[in-house]
């Protein structure tokens, strides 16, 4: 499935042209099959590649009185299932995922979403009390967002699809989604930027009835450490991702996993044992690529290389911005378009493994003449005025940046309490008294599905999937030690135990063997920069080429298609909005960069994915 929306509570006229606008709006390619429902008090749109769970929906129970649609998979339920079989609930579609939802909420009710593993959205109804109850699941890996329209309520799990719909219309800008994202380059945990539209957070509820909306959260994740010696948790952590890997890699379909040089997809290749076709993303046959290569080769698999054509990230700028709502960096989705016509019904992708257990926000750095060099221990955290460390985490925030330059009072001055208070709100979400939870918290969990482009830029095309989107792991990744974490320094363990082989090549990151220590690996990795530097002097490869999937998107932007279409849309007044931003900052940071001066890579790049959403989607009345 891709994407799941509709609207509850509008009359029948309604509800059908809200329904054709949203249709129109997802499917313009062509590129799903989609199932459609309308009937009283109800409409829903389900798009989806016939993969995974491939039957019709929404699916009904026995007597009819209450309905099923759904987004995503749930994985390890075959126990479950049977139990439910031997409790007397009948099954239409044994290997259905969302027909065992349904009649896991008959039997155990809202508790019953507690037991659930996978990457979902889902969407219940009860016909007889025209109830609505909408679900997310632990990461909020399958994003839903929804407003009010009239009396009803109208969700999407694509946020523009709420604009062209005119579920929001007459809204206003929410400025501190727009803060957010100037800061940490994507909107965080509810917010959107419509300030009448929001996004569900992770394990949370939503219902709908009687005209009211009611939320709550069926988990919220509880921080403690498990008190055992690193060996031990290596040792849990190790099993935890075999169980994940077999559950995740059970379906039998044609699976792909998207393999960098780095840890995390590699974690996924040590722990499964079905086939894979591996499948790196990158300019040129660079050190990555290489790497990804011996790793493939290692384990068996079949190795693809996805070149980049010249000048991607303009090609797909504005496919990325409507993609992702604007709400995160439009070159986060770096997948789009690569993954058509791949040989998989089901692409797996690591991203959030960053959030998991790799403790990357926490490890010490020092500034030298603007560049940030890793030394050893960790950076030190308390909980007294944890919003003001956070803001100033340079592997996090754009703070250090001076974002609120940007704005035009009084947005300039409400920049700081704004931002605060935002931390705050994501801080009390979590159960956690420790201030490197409470940074993991913000810098990953509370808005991962917020920021987790790369997948969701492979929605379009096929299925997708993730080892690290594995609620289980989720569980013990909140009680692990946080010294354990940081610096990917556990997960390094598991991979050992899982396939010593793996562990041997080393890092495409670095070019060094893991368990290096970061200084040297560091410096490691700033020597090998050399001959690609020398490449690059000689006329061989573009200056934007990089020994990373990324490229040196410092570079891109002073180049090509993008350095014009930048240039253009930050000088446009109908993207940048005179009455919102300081258009003489703006100019200012656009010509640092470009003369090299400064680098403003990552300013820039939010300002153009923002003035691209808002020129297309942005309120008229901008205050």
């Amino acid at each position: 499935m891709a994407e799941l929306m509709g609207i509850c509570g509008a009359d029948a006229a309604e509800t059908r042209r809200m329904l054709d606008r949203m249709e129109a709006h997802v499917n313009a390619g062509g590129c799903f099959r989609v199932d459609r429902c309308e009937r009283a008090g109800l409409g829903l749109l389900r798009f989806h590649h016939s993969v995974i769970n491939p039957e019709p929906q929404p699916i009904f129970n026995e007597d009819g009185s209450l309905l099923v649609a759904m987004d995503g998979q749930v994985l390890g339920c075959e126990r479950p299932r049977g139990e439910l079989l031997r409790a007397g609930h009948h099954f239409r579609h044994p290997a259905n995922d969302a027909e065992f939802v349904l009649h896991l909420y008959e039997q155990k009710g809202e508790a019953g979403f507690r037991d659930l593993t996978g990457t979902f959205s889902i969407v219940l109804y009860a016909v007889p009390f025209s109830r609505l109850l909408i679900v997310t699941d632990p990461f909020f890996s399958r994003p839903v967002f929804y407003c009010r329209h009239g009396e009803a309520l109208a969700f999407s799990s694509r946020f523009n699809a709420l604009l062209t719909c005119g579920a929001a219309g007459g809204g206003r800008l929410d400025m501190t989604a727009v803060m957010q994202f100037l800061t940490f380059q994507h909107a965080q945990y509810r917010s959107t930027f419509y300030e009448q539209v929001r996004a569900m957070p992770p394990a949370s509820v939503l219902e709908f009835r009687g005209g009211r909306v009611f939320e709550r959260r069926y988990w919220r994740p509880a921080y403690g450490a498990i008190e055992r010696s690193r060996a031990a948790c290596a040792d849990m952590l190790t099993e935890a991702l075999r169980s994940a890997a077999r559950r995740l890699t059970a379906r039998a379909c044609r699976k792909g996993v998207l393999l960098s040089g780095g840890v995390d997809s590699r974690v996924l290749v040590a722990a499964s044992q079905g086939e894979l076709t591996a499948y790196t993303v990158g300019d040129w046959e660079n050190r990555e690529v290489r790497i990804a290569r011996k790793v493939a080769a290692a384990k068996g698999l079949r190795h693809v290389f996805l070149r980049r054509p010249p000048d991607y990230y303009a090609q797909i700028l504005d496919e990325a911005v409507e993609l992702s709502g604007g709400m995160a960096r439009f070159d986060y989705c770096q997948f789009v378009g690569l993954a058509s016509g791949l040989g998989c019904d089901v692409l797996f992708n690591e991203d959030a493994m960053d959030a998991l257990f790799k403790g990357y926000y926490w490890r010490r750095r020092l500034c030298l003449k603007g560049i940030w060099v890793p030394v050893p221990g960790m950076a030190r955290f308390t909980p007294e005025g944890i919003a003001e460390q956070i803001l100033r985490l340079p592997a996090k925030s754009m703070f250090p940046s001076q974002p609120w330059l940007l704005f035009r009072e009084p947005w300039r001055s409400r920049y700081g309490d704004i931002m605060r208070a935002s931390i705050r709100e994501q801080i009390a979400d979590a159960q956690a008294d420790d201030a490197y939870n409470m940074v993991e918290h913000v810098g990953g969990l509370a808005s991962l599905g917020r920021a987790l482009q790369g997948v969701t830029c492979v929605r379009p095309y096929m299925e997708y999937g993730a080892l690290s989107l594995d609620a289980e792991l989720l569980k013990l990744a909140v009680r692990t030690p946080v010294r354990f974490r940081v610096g990917a320094g556990l997960l390094c363990d598991a991979l050992r135990r899982l396939d010593g082989r793996l562990y041997a090549i080393p890092s495409g990151n670095t070019g060094m063997r893991f368990g290096t220590p970061a200084p040297v690996a560091w410096a490691a990795q700033m020597a090998g920069e050399a001959p690609l530097a020398l490449l690059k002097r000689l006329g061989r490869v573009p200056r934007a080429y990089s020994n990373e999937s990324w490229p040196d998107r410092d570079e891109a932007l002073r180049a090509g298609g993008l350095r014009s279409i930048l240039e253009a849309t930050l000088a446009d007044g109908e993207a940048i909005e005179p009455s919102l931003f300081d258009v003489g900052r703006v100019r200012q940071i656009i010509a640092e960069h470009m003369s090299r001066g400064r680098h403003h890579m990552r300013m820039l790049l939010c300002l153009l994915t923002f003035g691209r959403w808002f020129k297309l989607y942005g309120p008229s009345g901008a205050e």
